[in-house]
């Protein structure tokens, strides 16, 4: 008896240790300006060759609506229950998916915000010109950033210069988020919920119209 106990204790801590692991969300460019998107927990990382057709990137798309979003459904989906009940099912997946995103940013740290930009046009003046217009957009992005989530200081840097001569334009940024794995599971586990509500509302719905007819 004791024995069990024990293991049962042991499982329990095992996995209360594993939810409160971080899970870090790197976000960069590369030389070429192509985005990379990477996950990281533990000692995997996962999005170095992400493959859409897996069958556990379908299942995830498919249990949280986010297949619904792609162009496919969406056309499909206009000429069965009509353009404006399309819509107003994709504004309401779209706006769960972002309510989930803010509530997890809450509790995510930014342990990396870099950001380096160089404004470079043929004449000086356009140059200020684009410089300027960069700061408005940079600054308040960066205040928004630190506004919804924690970000670490001696992780951040912002580098926007001007290059008179006319060099090249160059834009490079580097994020990397931290946030636990128990507040992912728990927007995922919120966002296939609703999803699935939402699927047998519709189903319902349908039957009705049907044993109407």
């Amino acid at each position: 008896m004791w024995i069990v106990c024990g293991i049962v204790a042991f499982l329990a801590l095992l996995i209360t240790v594993i939810l409160m692991l971080p899970v870090f969300i790197i976000i960069k460019n590369d030389d070429d300006d192509q985005l990379i998107l990477r996950y990281q927990f533990l000692w995997m990382t996962f999005g170095e060759d992400p493959n859409p057709d897996a069958p556990l990137t379908k299942a995830l798309k498919k249990a949280s609506g986010i297949s619904q979003l792609e162009t496919d459904h969406l056309k499909s989906s206009a000429e069965e229950v009509g353009l404006s009940t399309t819509v107003l099912q994709t504004v309401q997946i779209v706006f769960d998916l972002l309510r989930e995103v803010v509530r997890v940013l809450k509790y995510a740290t930014m342990k990396r915000f870099y950001i380096k930009l160089v404004c470079a046009e043929e004449d000086a003046a356009d140059t200020a010109i684009s410089y300027g217009k960069c700061c408005a957009v940079v600054y308040p992005l960066v205040g928004f950033v630190q506004s919804v989530m924690k970000v670490r200081k001696k992780g951040q840097h912002l580098d926007i210069s001007c290059d008179y001569l006319g060099g090249e334009e160059q834009l490079r940024f580097d994020f990397v988020i931290s946030v636990r794995l128990c507040h992912l599971l728990a927007a995922l586990l919120r966002i296939v919920l609703k999803e699935a509500k939402r699927t047998a509302d519709a189903e319902m719905e349908s039957a009705k119209d049907v044993s109407q007819v």
